[in-house]
């Protein structure tokens, strides 16, 4: 398979494990609407700048996350990442949560969740043996992804695919 053919894998096996869990979310790749719509809205991340820097690349990963009972299609998260094949390292460059200051929201406390069960399964998919999340550019989220095994600082930080695993085994609760 090549890049592109695992990515569209890795969203249906993380869609029949959002469906076994029960959660009202859909994931898929992000379409030319998200596009729009996270270029115009107040959004927190410079998302222009990730599709800029990243949208063309054929190692990218995308994602958005929507409420499949909303009729407006508008994404409730998303996500860009890059597999790079020379470090083999998987890398999260955006992700963001629009809903993280809405408690009741099915995706409410589950968007990094969600991206690190795609990282684990892309990076069982090609042979990855590191997961880094590029600049986090806060103390708060440098303690968020701290608490799913990654170190490092501000620039980089980094956990092994065997760390990604046993916290994705705890998110699962296997």
């Amino acid at each position: 398979m090549n890049l592109e053919q695992i990515g569209s894998s890795v969203l249906a096996n993380l869609q029949l494990l959002i469906d076994s869990a029960g959660i009202p979310l859909a994931v898929g790749a992000i379409t030319d609407e998200d596009y729009q719509w996270l270029s115009s809205q107040f959004v927190e991340l410079n998302w222009d700048f990730a599709f800029a820097e990243f949208g063309n690349h054929d190692n990218k990963f995308e994602m958005t996350v929507k409420l499949i009972s909303s009729e407006s299609g508008i994404p409730a998260g998303a996500a860009i990442c890059t597999y790079n094949t020379e470090a083999k390292s998987f890398d999260i460059q955006f992700v963001e949560s629009f809903v993280r200051h809405v408690p009741d929201h099915p995706l409410h406390g589950k968007m990094l969740k969600i991206t690190l069960i795609a990282a684990y399964l892309f990076c069982s998919a090609v042979e990855c043996s590191t997961v880094n999340v590029i600049e986090p550019d806060t103390q708060d989220l440098m303690n968020l992804y701290g608490s799913f095994g990654f170190r490092g600082d501000d620039t980089l930080m980094t956990a092994s695919i065997a760390e990604i695993e046993h916290v994705i085994m705890s998110i699962l609760d296997v």
